[in-house]
């Protein structure tokens, strides 16, 4: 049972995003260290459990020795971890280094927790229900149903902390709602305003027509700042979305969803070996993908695009597959190339703009490939600022539309 659950928390505590807290605060796990809860509360940060460095080698029972940019923790069996908190990065005892983010707030080191106790040979356990974070490292242990009933008054405390903050973020939630409602009736008012006063050349200026946006691979570290430029230029888009990622980035899955984009699938793993083994592994990882973000946003969707898009790879039978279970296949016909060139946004911007305008003179609706990276976040403004003025509408693709993909097929 533990097995299973380690796997779990794996994806859900190792590629955590940490990113600036709400007012309101954090939500809190109960850390049980063995079949003992812990005074220490860890705290949830864009979807990992997160707590200073120090407070956490104390529950571990590991020494702390460093500096604050250089910080080792070297337990009893001499397994020794160096984080550096300014590059990023955390030194495992047999050389290898990996990203890691490593926030400092009020002057201590956060760290996830997770990560770093299974590197000193914990096991690591989440109920999601009872908000139970358990480090394990001692045989013969309580189950987690044992434990959280003999710590039921420290369950029901921690539940009532976090159901206050619940009650405090959509209180916030609810003001700044009104607040942009607000503005939005000012600035539709205003408008009007100036619409009556243009001219009748104005008036008759054809209108364009729309275009659709939409970024794969997501979502990622980068989605919120993704969603704010989004927003700026009044922009909707759809989001073709690998499961994996979701369950790392549930909390701008839920964003994106709330702020009326379209949430589509992209797969799981975006192995070409392992999604185009057979036709029942494509649909497998579809629906898996669907169940993913079913449980970040409460929504499914049948709108898919495959890993690397459709051809050559998925030929007929896996499009019958796939279909005859509801889903409908979209590629694209404005390929951005944002993935090759990064850096290079001129580029980028260039081929956008050139296959955009090429397609509108031929009358066809353009469907744009974008990436959810941070190489797109720089060419992105530039490029709807000059879709907006020449007139486009940013439109979102829904299970209604008749698919586009590269192999014409219309079901």
């Amino acid at each position: 049972m533990y097995k299973k659950l380690t796997l779990m928390i794996i994806i859900v505590f190792c590629m955590a995003v940490v990113q600036t807290a709400a007012a309101a605060g954090n939500h809190t796990a109960l850390l049980g260290v063995n079949d003992h809860v812990s005074d220490i509360q860890p705290e949830l940060i864009e979807g990992s459990y997160y707590m200073p460095v120090r407070d956490l080698a104390a529950v571990l029972s590991v020494q702390v020795a460093g500096t604050p940019d250089d910080i080792a923790l070297t337990d009893a069996n001499y397994t020794s971890i160096t984080l550096k908190p300014p590059a990023g990065i955390m030194i495992k005892t047999d050389g290898s280094a990996i990203e890691i983010k490593l926030p400092v707030q009020s002057g201590k080191t956060l760290v996830p927790v997770a990560l770093i106790a299974r590197e000193f040979g914990y096991l690591v356990t989440y109920q999601a229900e009872s908000r139970l974070l358990r480090l394990i490292n001692a045989p013969g242990v309580q189950t987690d149903d044992i434990f959280v009933q003999q710590n039921q008054d420290a369950v029901v405390k921690n539940k009532e902390k976090n159901d206050r903050l619940d009650q405090e973020i959509e209180a916030e939630r609810k003001i700044k709602a009104e607040e942009a409602r607000k503005e939005k009736l000012k600035k539709e008012q205003e408008q009007k305003g100036q619409k009556g006063r243009k001219g009748q050349e104005q008036k008759d200026k054809p209108a364009k027509q729309p275009v659709y946006l939409s970024f794969d691979d997501g979502p990622t570290a980068h989605t919120d700042q993704l969603l704010d430029i989004l927003n700026k230029y009044e922009a909707k888009a759809t989001f073709f979305m690998l499961g994996n990622h979701i369950d790392t980035y549930s909390t701008s899955v839920k964003r994106l969803v709330q702020e009326g984009h379209q949430p589509a699938l992209h797969g799981m793993t975006h192995i070409k070996s392992k999604f185009y083994l057979s036709p029942a592994a494509a649909l497998q990882e579809m629906d898996a993908d669907n169940e993913h973000l079913y449980r970040a946003a409460k929504v499914k969707s049948k709108l898919i695009r495959p890993p690397y898009g459709s051809k050559p790879y998925l030929v007929q039978s896996y499009r019958d597959k796939l279909i005859s279970h509801g889903y409908h296949l979209w590629d694209w016909n404005v390929d951005s190339e944002d993935w090759k060139y990064k850096s290079n946004s001129k580029a980028v911007y260039n081929r956008v703009m050139n296959q955009v305008h090429a397609l509108h003179k031929k009358g066809i609706k353009p469907i744009i490939l974008f990436h959810d990276q941070a190489e797109t976040l720089k060419v992105l403004p530039s490029v709807l600022a000059e879709l907006k003025r020449e007139g486009y509408s940013f439109e979102l693709i829904t299970p209604e539309m008749t698919p586009v993909n590269f192999w014409h097929d219309v079901r």
